[in-house]
């Protein structure tokens, strides 16, 4: 009985072993042939248009329905609280942007709730920010003399 349980164990390990092998030498053999000549650089370009811009549509369709499916967990959940009514509220379509001057310190604007025709007049925001990290901190309160 320990036999056989060991033996499974054994053959489980060897297949994770043989599938990381075949994934890792693939990998290999990837990275040898991927810096020889001759390169082909309008096939990488039509590669990257595939890969990028190509697959936005499902990008958007998979975004569609990972919304529906929160509007439709939401609904489910407030009809606990007899709350369906602030269903829209929190499931609300938003475009935003921003464009960064330095990594630091970026301009945002936008529009909130785009499906009410109301609220989307009237929730056009604007702003700007600076925005800090771990290191800009201690960058800061390295420099900052003790005595």
């Amino acid at each position: 009985m320990i036999v056989r349980a060991l033996e499974s164990v054994g053959r489980a390990v060897i297949r994770f072993l043989e599938e990381h092998g075949r994934f890792f030498g693939m990998l290999g053999r990837i990275l040898a042939w991927a810096p020889r000549p001759p390169y082909d650089v309008g096939e990488w370009a039509r590669q990257m248009v595939r890969v990028g811009v190509d697959s936005i549509p499902r990008v958007l369709l998979t975004t569609l329905f990972t919304g529906m499916v929160l509007a439709l967990q939401t609904y489910s959940g407030f009809a606990r609280f007899n709350a369906q009514s602030l269903v829209g509220a929190v499931v609300a379509l938003s475009l935003t942007g921003r464009y960064y001057f330095t990594p630091a310190i970026f301009l945002m604007g936008g529009w909130d709730d785009l499906l009410n025709t109301k609220a989307s007049r009237d929730s056009f925001f604007v702003g700007a920010g600076i925005r800090w990290g771990d290191d800009d901190m201690k960058y800061l309160a390295g420099s900052i003399p003790t005595r």
